[in-house]
């Protein structure tokens, strides 16, 4: 599975994690409501995602109530790299009901002003603003660990392939802008594809433009 990306620090930052088990969050049945409930999260460095469990003490921990937005401004001061989030639900008394491992999720967490990426040994992709119009380009960023990696980055739109580019990258993360062209229309796709050790990456970003709002008279 692919990591996720999320905003973390101060300058702006993102998140890649892969997750086992359902979520401990709110669920609705057949009548449509919601069933609320609460639960705890622990955040754990890792090395790299290959690691199988977690040791010691969690960088960042709390609770949460399904169905209501966590502010998690304490990861802004948590340095870049791996990690793993551990949630488990909580009974009416706070004690904890899940098993150890049921649900959990890697995550990389990265800051705008990072040059390189910190154990994330997969191609990484974060769409930082997808959606582009005259004066604000959308932005995403892009990298690898691998070493001299030579990327082609082609852009289609709905008729095909509209431009293409090479891209060197040396263990390095890099910000893209792509500023709206008429050429582009409703929206494009950009593709970021590299060959190394016989295997063949490819992740693509999906960049819209962006649609005025529509208000009632």
């Amino acid at each position: 599975m692919t990591p996720t990306v999320v905003k973390t620090s101060s300058g702006g930052g993102g998140s890649a994690g892969r997750s086992s088990g359902s979520g401990s969050g709110g669920s609705s049945g057949k009548n449509n409501s919601t069933l609320t409930g609460t639960g705890a999260y622990r955040l754990y460095p890792i090395k790299d995602f290959n690691v199988k469990e977690v040791k010691g003490k969690p960088a960042a921990e709390g609770t949460f109530v399904s169905g209501q937005r966590v502010a998690l401004s304490d990861w802004k001061q948590l340095p870049s790299g791996c990690y793993r989030l551990v949630l488990s639900a909580l009974d009416g008394g706070g004690k904890e009901m899940t098993r150890p491992g049921t649900n959990q999720t890697d995550v990389y967490l990265f800051s705008r002003q990072d040059t390189r990426l910190e154990g994330y040994d997969e191609p990484f992709l974060y769409e930082y603003r997808a959606e582009f119009e005259p004066g604000r380009p959308a932005v995403v960023y892009f990298g690898t660990t691998c070493k001299d990696a030579y990327v082609f980055v082609d852009i289609f739109g709905k008729d095909g392939r509209i431009e293409n580019r090479t891209l060197t990258l040396d263990d390095s993360l890099v910000r893209l802008e792509y500023p709206y062209q008429e050429k582009y229309g409703e929206g494009i796709s950009v593709v970021f594809t590299f060959v190394k050790n016989n295997a063949v990456y490819s992740e693509r970003a999906v960049l819209e433009k962006k649609q005025p709002e529509r208000t009632l008279d």
